[in-house]
């Protein structure tokens, strides 16, 4: 059974498998396959990544996104 924080914002297209547990204020954005089992702490953004059975994302940690360097042209980070 998943369990969602009410303050979670979650993209219609995600999935997540069960037993998963989603912490406040968490964000799943567009393109995000979780597996089963996963904690997704709080505070924590994901977007375009694909979790394996059993992973743990720690509070405030951002997956996928553009990273943080000056040499980035916009491709996808996957």
């Amino acid at each position: 059974m998943k369990k969602i924080h009410p303050t979670a914002i979650i993209n219609p297209d995600a999935q997540i498998g069960d037993d998963c547990l989603i912490g406040p204020y968490a964000v799943i954005g567009e393109e995000v396959e979780i597996a089963e089992g996963c904690v997704i702490g709080a505070g924590a953004h994901l977007e375009f990544v694909s979790l394996g059975k059993n992973c743990r994302v720690f509070p405030s940690a951002a997956l996928g996104g553009a990273p943080q360097d000056l040499k980035y042209a916009g491709e996808k980070t996957r």
